[in-house]
């Protein structure tokens, strides 16, 4: 089996119907209704019901048109919310929700950008990626290092960490979750060519010793609180 076939037999095709959706909602000018809205309550992210890259391609274009417009690159406009490369990059794809606190700050250097569109990208996303993707040479190049090196790069974590994993999902810069940043640079090497430096930076999770008294979902618990 292929990397693309493997990765598209792993994902679930579960999406949810268009026809149940609001007739505007493919629209930028699209809004939840004030009823919905009031089931947010302060501190809790409003989901996006954006699915895949097709229902985010209008708003994606109108970000990078905005961009565009502004004469502006992906790093200059991380310099100015405070945030790295690659998370800006995730934001524009609609990957990661842009927090409240950054929303005026991109209003102000994107002037153009519609506030529905920023409004929707405070929602939190429904983070996927188009199976596809592998077949992009300077992606599946970046998989064939990792998986080409995997086996040095595990042994050298075990001996530097001890047992563990490596977290590697980009999130919403939340220090209590999933903590882990990206950022890509370029460079001269020792000739004058170009080189891509490629820096991953993600919190080290050790493996559980499961010892059987911590573990507070064992059936004798699960019992006495259902029996409450």
């Amino acid at each position: 089996m292929n990397v693309a076939n493997g990765m598209k037999a792993a994902i679930p095709l579960i999406r949810q119907s268009r026809a149940l959706l609001p007739g505007a909602f493919q629209k930028h000018s699209w809004r939840c209704s004030l009823l919905a809205s009031r089931c947010f309550g302060s501190g809790v992210r409003e989901p996006s019901f954006l699915q895949d890259r097709n229902e985010k391609d209008d708003i994606i274009t109108t970000l990078m048109d905005a961009k565009k417009r502004q004469g502006l690159t992906f790093d200059s406009i991380a310099h100015e919310l405070g945030y790295t490369n690659a998370f800006t990059a995730q934001l524009f794809l609609l990957q990661a929700p842009l927090p409240a606190s950054a929303a005026p700050k991109l209003q102000e250097i994107l002037p153009s950008l519609p506030p529905s569109v920023i409004e929707e990208m405070q929602k939190t996303p429904n983070r996927r990626f188009d199976v596809d993707i592998v077949q992009e040479p300077s992606v599946y190049r970046l998989m064939e290092a990792v998986q080409h090196y995997g086996e040095g790069f595990k042994i050298l974590l075990n001996e530097k960490f001890g047992d563990g994993i490596m977290v590697g999902t980009l999130h919403a810069l939340r220090r209590s979750a999933i903590d882990f940043y990206m950022t890509v640079h370029k460079i001269k090497g020792k000739a004058g060519e170009d080189r891509v430096v490629v820096v991953l930076n993600g919190k080290w999770l050790p493996y559980t010793e499961q010892i059987a008294a911590n573990n507070t979902a064992n059936i004798d618990t699960i019992t006495r609180t259902i029996s409450k």
